[in-house]
């Protein structure tokens, strides 16, 4: 026996549903987590990432927070075809597929290899020539360090790191609001780092870095005043460790130097900027760096075998440089959009003037000392108890 056929159920008296609307727009600007939507490295403007005909990278604060990178030339391990290595002045060389580039800290030239990584809020990456923008720069194109700024949201952070060969780290960062209204604002940074030795037995880095910034915003004007102190007062100067194939860390087998050779170098800066809006979208930006910074290697220094009867005695010399340097950097920038027919865009008009004065002076002891190279690391005598008639020639 079959079942009955079911007749659809229709109710006469439906229930009325209220109509739901939906409105949003997609961030086009700013930061999101690790994407970076805009940047002013390529066009002087704050224009959109998708809208610059060029390669920009940029590694965001939260990307140098996440790998918790320890300076700058670790955090550019993120931009394909990109190098750091260090160099025998202390700083760090950046090239991009074999290419030198400009380095700049907030678009004003300056040398970015030592700066610490606390202090950062993001680092953008312009591949290519850079003419354009910098006047006589470099075709590897350029590596662009955007420092913490003021703001009126509070930030209280601390961070402490220990690692192998007696490593420690800390850095203070602070900000938030002076006054009531948000008109004023700060931004304070410090770090400190210290190192008993490298993995190859020299003496370890000492590192320190203070950076106050106020910060001014009324109606359509913008002003920060901040101060970069940065000291190091021994980085190893010394030949690299081995390292073989099972990862052990082997130090060097014909020392070439001290283990207390060291880098010193003292950087001091002050640097201003002033955003004023014009109307129309248009935009006036004015920007002041001036720093000063010194750099001085103390060391003994490898002169080769005196004679094959004498082996294993060879000849160090105790030797140095001293190199100071003062660089003044201003740079003026007016844009805005314009319009010609159904074609809309974005003009630019910026001239920079940059000023350095640079000095150089060595020293090396022609006596020398002969020591047995075998241990020739622990036989040197340190460099302080020198006579200091030596390093003042």
């Amino acid at each position: 026996m079959s079942a009955p056929a079911l007749e659809p159920r229709v109710n006469p008296d439906p229930l009325p549903l209220t109509s739901i609307t939906v409105t949003g727009k997609r961030p086009e600007s700013g930061t999101l987590g690790l994407v970076a939507r805009n940047s002013r490295s390529a066009t002087n403007t704050d224009t959109p990432i998708n809208e610059i005909p060029r390669g920009v990278l940029v590694v965001t604060g939260e990307q140098l927070e996440r790998q918790q990178v320890r300076d700058v030339a670790e955090a550019l391990r993120n931009v394909s075809g990109v190098s750091a290595s260090a160099s025998g002045d202390g700083q760090t060389k950046i090239s991009s597929r074999g290419f030198a580039t400009t380095q700049t800290i907030d678009g004003q030239r300056s040398n970015i290899g030592n700066f610490p990584i606390a202090g950062v809020e993001s680092i953008e990456f312009l591949k290519g020539a850079d003419q354009v923008l910098l006047g006589n720069g470099q075709p590897g194109g350029v590596a662009n360090i955007n420092l913490k700024k003021p703001q009126a949201a509070p930030v209280r952070q601390v961070v402490a790191e220990v690692g192998s060969y007696g490593r420690f780290m800390t850095s203070l960062d602070l900000g938030g609001k002076v006054s009531d209204d948000g008109r004023w604002t700060y931004r304070f940074v410090g770090s400190a780092e210290h190192d008993n030795k490298s993995p190859s037995g020299f003496k370890g880095k000492q590192f320190f870095y203070l950076a106050p910034t106020l910060g001014f915003a009324a109606g359509n004007t913008e002003v920060t005043v901040g101060v970069d102190v940065l000291k190091a007062p021994r980085i190893p100067d010394g030949t690299v460790a081995v390292v073989t194939s099972t990862g052990e860390i082997l130090p060097p087998a014909y020392p070439s130097s001290s283990l207390n050779d060291r880098i010193e170098i003292e950087e001091r800066a002050v640097h201003t900027a002033v955003t004023q809006q014009l109307g129309n979208d248009w935009e006036l930006e004015g920007k002041v760096r001036l720093s000063n910074t010194t750099i001085k290697s103390r060391g003994w220094r490898y002169g080769g075998i005196i004679d094959d009867s004498l082996l294993p005695l060879v000849v160090y010399a105790a030797s140095g440089a001293d190199q100071k340097g003062k660089f003044w950097n201003t740079q003026l920038a007016l844009s805005g959009p314009a319009k010609t027919g159904p074609v809309d865009h974005k003009l630019s008009f910026a001239v920079a003037i940059n000023r350095l004065s640079y000095g150089f002076g060595g020293f090396f002891d022609p006596a020398g000392t002969f020591v047995d190279y075998r241990t020739a690391s622990t036989d040197l005598p340190s460099f302080d108890s020198l006579d200091p008639a030596i390093y003042q020639k």
